[in-house]
């Protein structure tokens, strides 16, 4: 894990892959040695011919093969349908009969009229039909970084710091969900609950790993009304409620001050609002504060939220965090981790939705989680699990 080659061009050779390492120490505490063989302004075929001599010096355990932009170019670099495919296919080969394994990217999206669109999208689409047929790991920056206009440069080609940042941080949490699962061996899940009970009334009973006890409301304000919480197959289910009906369903952790959570969305409408309630990543004792995770659908703002409440039975949340690019789905998995320096980190299906440092110090200390159900419509989760830093 020590050594990871890009392979491209005047995008690899900035400084996205640096983001990758950022991203990989802040997470597992581990920075790896960035390492490149890019030209600006080349293609695949020049990717592939100068490859096995980059891995052969730098002896990486992970090759990164950058999505070819340029062979969707006007330019001299454009290459005729198919080309890519065959030097795609190169580089994947060098790649792993030199023991390194190999990540495809797709092409970051660009703006000019010096590149051909509808090339663009028929080589992003080759590339993730590549990486199920060599089984290769795929990270489409393609649709990660989609109309995200303000990523780019001015030249509406590279992409600019901010732009670098996502992308690093997306393929840096790629790799480290396929190559070196999180969390590391260094954390331990104490909490875990499927919600499969015949009970229809969770209040009170126990999780089925950990033995912890969900309780309602101690943590988290509660109103009585519309909003009702049970479970139904393997789900935890929240009934359609009106107004500002709200209800939470918690538990304590001990274990750590940094745990990680991740629960399952098991169904989603497609209405659903921030106001709906979410994960409670954190709660202080008292109640009067908390940290969730929402997840939204409506047209207003899709995406992911972090919101932080200061509340006595009753609140207003301040969204500390959000994302519009990654929009939450029934089966998408949602996780949150509390880093050690003090960032809370969001992902949706293993891709880094966001991180900030806004959360109050009471709550990066705090270890209460569970659930917060709003007014809205209904939606189920399922799997919940804690790791606590063993």
């Amino acid at each position: 894990m020590n050594t990871w080659l890009f392979s491209g061009s005047s995008s690899t050779a900035a400084t996205y892959p640096e983001a990758a390492a950022n991203f990989a120490n802040s997470s597992i505490g581990v920075t790896p040695i960035i390492r490149k063989s890019a030209l600006g302004g080349q293609n695949s075929a020049w990717m592939a011919n100068n490859l096995a001599a980059a891995v052969a010096t730098y002896r990486p355990a992970i090759v990164v093969i950058q999505g070819a932009p340029n062979d969707s170019s006007s330019g001299s670099a454009g290459l005729p349908a198919g080309g890519t495919a065959v030097n795609i296919r190169r580089c994947v080969s060098i790649a792993r009969a030199a023991g390194a394994i190999p990540v495809l990217t797709t092409a970051t999206p660009v703006t000019s009229v010096a590149y051909d669109q509808t090339k663009m999208s028929a080589n992003n689409a080759m590339i993730r039909a590549l990486g199920d047929e060599l089984d290769v790991l795929v990270v489409d920056l393609a649709t990660i970084l989609a109309n995200r206009t303000d990523y780019l440069g001015s030249d509406g080609i590279h992409l600019n710091p901010t732009g670098e940042l996502i992308a690093g941080s997306c393929v840096a949490a790629a790799i480290l969900g396929q190559v070196n699962p999180y969390p590391p061996s260094t954390y331990t899940v104490t909490t875990a609950d499927t919600f499969d009970r015949a009970d229809a009334n969770i209040d009170g009973q126990t999780t089925s790993t950990g033995a912890k006890t969900w309780s309602s409301p101690a943590i988290l304000p509660a109103v009585a009304g519309a909003v009702v919480i049970g479970t139904v197959g393997n789900a935890l289910r929240r009934t359609a409620g009106t107004g500002v009906s709200e209800r939470g369903l918690a538990l304590v952790d001990s274990g750590s001050s940094l745990p990680e959570v991740t629960a399952t969305l098991k169904t989603m409408p497609s209405t659903l609002s921030a106001a709906s309630g979410g994960i409670v990543i954190a709660a202080t004792a008292d109640g009067h504060q908390f940290a969730y995770i929402a997840q939204r659908r409506d047209t207003s703002t899709p995406g992911l939220s972090l919101y932080q409440v200061t509340s006595n039975g009753g609140g207003v949340g301040t969204a500390l965090g959000f994302t519009t690019e990654i929009v939450p789905v029934s089966g998408g998995v949602i996780r949150c981790v509390k880093n050690a320096g003090g960032t809370v980190s969001v992902y949706l299906n293993g891709v880094l939705a966001f991180t900030t440092s806004a959360l109050a110090p009471a709550l990066l200390s705090a270890t209460y989680v569970g659930f917060y159900f709003g007014g809205g419509a209904a939606h189920e989760w399922e799997n919940l699990s804690v790791a606590t830093p063993a």
